[in-house]
């Protein structure tokens, strides 16, 4: 997918790890706060074009792979008991594992901002530093005084 894409990855780092990524975020939806003593609320809107959809990825656990392809079949039968009740959500266990950070993907293709947008690609957001402006520790040089003549 290109760089614009939107997504998200979770997975385990010994907790649970997140990082979300979008191509053409919608000016004032992006909201970040705290909530009680130690949680936040992260969120915001990607624009997409029309007809757009999400492709989401789950890796296979390096111990008991069985066990995720049972959940998913047992998750297909149950989406298929229930294709007729639009909003039903299916789901299934998957268990964290760690030091797997995008163990769960998602992906969408986002909408193609305005040339006059400023924005940077997603692997350059992430690669790349914004540029540092030097700051010289020296004194500013004074103006050099105009030396005393006689006058003609």
């Amino acid at each position: 997918m290109p760089d614009e894409s939107g997504g998200v990855d979770v997975g385990g780092d010994g907790s649970v790890a997140w990082r979300t990524f979008v191509g053409c975020v919608r000016k004032g939806s992006v909201v970040s706060q705290p909530v009680g003593a130690a949680g936040y609320v992260q969120g915001g809107v990607d624009e997409t074009d029309p007809g757009g959809s999400f492709t989401i990825g789950i890796k296979v656990p390096r111990e008991n792979g069985r066990t995720l392809a049972q959940a998913l079949f047992e998750a297909a039968k149950d989406a298929d008991a229930h294709a007729g009740e639009p909003g039903y959500r299916v789901k299934f266990p998957l268990l964290i594992e760690p030091k797997n950070e995008n163990q769960i993907t998602i992906r969408w293709e986002s909408a193609t901002p305005p040339k006059s947008s400023g924005v940077r690609k997603r692997s350059q957001a992430l690669t790349k530093k914004k540029p540092v402006k030097k700051v010289s520790k020296a004194a500013p040089k004074k103006p050099a005084k105009k030396k005393a003549g006689k006058k003609r």
